[in-house]
């Protein structure tokens, strides 16, 4: 792979820290759309040509897929230990789930943890809660180097002993991995006397209850229209399941294609269907083509999905963490052919809240 400035100097860094045995545990962070999968891959082939074995922990069902196509593309034959998937054990790159790990490592004993010199964490902001660190401090005892990616490293100071820095949004817009994105921002919901938890968020009740008021729900479909006439690929991210498919249902009645996905279910022509591995390809290869204008979803689109061709993004919803607004935001500004500059919609504050 061809390599951006940005990216060849993290890993510099990052191959000088794990010589060195500077530390056990490092986090780097890049921009979303700036190449981590990219860097995550050479880090593993570099590894292997070294004579080192390797996990690379994922968090969702989409991203497991993703990263195997990925490695596949480059040659790495790995394995996959996550529910749902034949694995591979013997192999010396492993995509692995930190709950499957957890089951059949910890709970049933049906399998050892892989016995990796390298540990990949992708989105490592997601993966610092309990079962997680169980299965990572297990790593550290045997030796392991632990290395964290994410976009947003925020509350992981914790987990990791140092950061990198592998690129800022201006160095991804100066090499062409980044489109600029203008924001319209005509709404902003009340939301005085709501909590917030300890990222920072709102509960997804308090944002329904203060989203789909008519004076912002009403909007969304109008403003979309006048904004993107020509019905690009659009994302859009809803308070809640429900009211994503109920976003998709208004976008039908108004003549404009659109479907909803969640960690389950499809919604597509008026029905549920289950999220089967063939089923997202079709969706994806949809909104690609155009055959569906808008994705609605809540957060299962927020981090690492690569859907490049998306145009305008739209958010219905309050991110009152930086963190989740920086994820969700950051899914359109990776380059594409079809792309000079893309358009973030915004009915939730954000374009004052966060900057």
């Amino acid at each position: 792979m061809k390599l951006w400035r940005h990216q060849e100097a993290g890993l510099a860094e990052l191959w000088r820290q794990i010589d060195g045995k500077e530390s056990q545990r490092i986090c780097v962070t890049s921009p979303t759309g700036a190449g981590k999968t990219v860097m995550q891959t050479e880090l593993a082939k570099a590894a292997v040509h070294k004579g080192m074995k390797v996990s690379l922990y994922t968090n969702r069902v989409m991203l497991t897929e993703q990263t195997s196509s990925v490695l596949s593309s480059q040659g790495l034959r790995h394995g996959i230990r996550a529910s749902g998937f034949n694995p591979a054990l013997m192999r010396d790159i492993q995509i692995s789930s930190l709950m499957t790990e957890n089951s059949r490592v910890f709970n049933s004993g049906r399998w050892t943890l892989h016995d990796a010199d390298l540990v990949i964490v992708d989105e490592a902001h997601s993966q610092k809660a309990a079962i997680a660190q169980k299965v990572l401090n297990e790593h550290t005892k045997h030796g392991a180097v632990i290395v964290g990616w994410t976009a947003t490293p925020l509350g992981i100071n914790h987990v990791y002993d140092s950061l990198i820095v592998a690129g800022s949004n201006s160095e991804a817009r100066q090499c062409g991995a980044h489109v600029p994105c203008d924001t319209f921002g005509p709404d902003e919901p009340n939301m005085k006397d709501c909590q917030v938890n300890s990222e920072g968020d709102y509960s997804e009740g308090d944002i329904s209850k203060r989203v789909m008021v008519s004076t912002i729900f009403g909007r969304v479909v109008r403003h979309w229209k006048r904004l993107n006439p020509d019905g690009k690929p659009t994302v859009l991210f809803a308070p809640g399941v429900s009211e994503s498919k109920w976003f998709v249902d208004q976008f039908e009645r108004a003549g404009v294609t659109a479907a909803h996905i969640d960690g389950k279910n499809i919604y597509w022509h008026g029905q549920d269907q289950p999220s089967t591995t063939e089923f997202r390809k079709e969706l994806m290869r949809a909104s690609k083509d155009g055959d569906v204008q808008v994705v609605c979803n809540r957060f299962v689109l927020r981090e690492a999905i690569d859907m490049p061709w998306l145009a305008h993004g739209i958010g219905a919803t309050v991110f009152g963490s930086l963190q989740t607004f920086l994820q969700a935001g950051g899914r359109l500004l990776r380059n594409h052919d079809s792309l000079d500059r893309v358009m973030w919609q915004c009915h939730g504050g954000s374009w004052w809240r966060h900057g």
